[in-house]
Parts: structure tokens; sequence; C-alpha cells
């Protein structure tokens, strides 16, 4: 009768020392190294996709005075109005108010289940490059691999917010956003 005693203490001990391998992490080695600039603008109501003329020149001030077209990335919030046919009249109206010339124009536009909008923002991604984190190479991590990666990459505005994909910017809540006017990404972030 000893025999089954030892025979499980025996079993439990083999058993124990089988662990699952761990799972690898996956590591995000490549980021956008970009400063960022806002301005807010608003639609002239809630069913409407005309933007007034004081915020179309502000916008195209704020545009031409701090934009470099070959380096910038321009996203624009686009907040939902009270129908589909209204949030497609404030796409095109946003694309033919500030079309291409300023840099590549990314719209982000307000899911159906965010409320109904008149304020959004126009964001200037400058786009200087892109990094590699370093911070936990290893052999088995491929840091090599991700700068050689890094050196290929021809237009570093791909990096950041691409075309297709999810995208990752939600629209801002409706309020006075006026404030956040030439606001720099270093002082968003408290630095």
């Amino acid at each position: 009768m000893r025999i089954g005693p030892i025979a499980l203490v025996l079993g439990v001990l083999a058993l124990a020392g089988c662990d699952t391998p761990t799972a690898p992490r996956t590591l995000e080695r490549l980021s956008v190294n970009e400063t960022t600039r806002l301005q807010s603008y608003a639609f002239q109501g809630g069913c409407s996709a005309s933007i007034g003329k004081a915020d179309q020149k502000r916008l195209h001030d704020f545009l031409r005075q701090n934009t470099d077209p070959a380096r910038d990335v321009i996203v624009v919030s686009v907040p939902r109005s009270c129908n589909a046919r209204v949030d497609r009249q404030r796409q095109a109206a946003l694309r033919a108010l500030i079309g291409n010339s300023y840099g590549a124009l990314r719209l982000v536009i307000g899911t159906p289940g965010d409320p109904v909008a008149t304020r959004g923002v126009v964001r200037i991604a400058h786009i200087e490059g892109v990094a590699v984190d370093t911070t936990q190479c290893t052999v088995a991590t491929n840091c090599s691999t991700a700068a050689n990666l890094a050196a290929m990459v021809a237009d570093p505005r791909d990096m950041f917010l691409p075309e297709t994909g999810n995208s990752y910017w939600n629209h801002p809540p409706e309020m006075d956003l006026r404030t956040t006017a030439n606001l720099t990404s270093d002082s968003l972030s408290g630095s």
C-alpha cells in the first residue's frame, strides 16, 4: 500500500515540472517620430455641411503657416451629423476645403455611436522619420531587422494613420475646442 502514496507524490512532482511555454510577446519596434499641432473648426449646425467663412480662413491660415507638404499628414476629425447624406457632404466639404496641397489628408469619420456634433479638429502631424525601439534588444528580438525595415521605409507618412485598417484617433467630445489651437505634442504630454 505504500506504493500508492509514493506514486501519487512522484506523479504530482512530475506534473509540477511540466510548464507550458509562454507565448512570445509582440514587440512594437517601429514608431513614427512626429510633432503635432491642433486647430478646431465647426460646422454651422448638427445637420449642416457648411463651415463658416471665419473658420475657413482660420483653417487656411493655420495650415499655410504650419505645414510642410512633403512631411506632414493632415488628420481631420469629422463629427457625425444628423444623417448619412450630410456625413458624406461634410467629408466632401473638408476634402474640397483642405485638399492635398498641405500634406497627405486623412479623414477620421465619426461612428454611428457618436453623438451628433458640430466641432471637429484638424491635426497636423509633422513626420520626422521612423524610430526603432532598442530598449529590449537581444539576439532573439530582431532589432537589426527592425532597423533595416525602418531604413527601407520610403515615406514615413505611410506608417502614420494608414488609409486602411482601424483608426485609433477617436473623435473628440462636443466641447469648446478653440483653446486647443497651436498646442504641440510636448504641451499635451505635460513635458
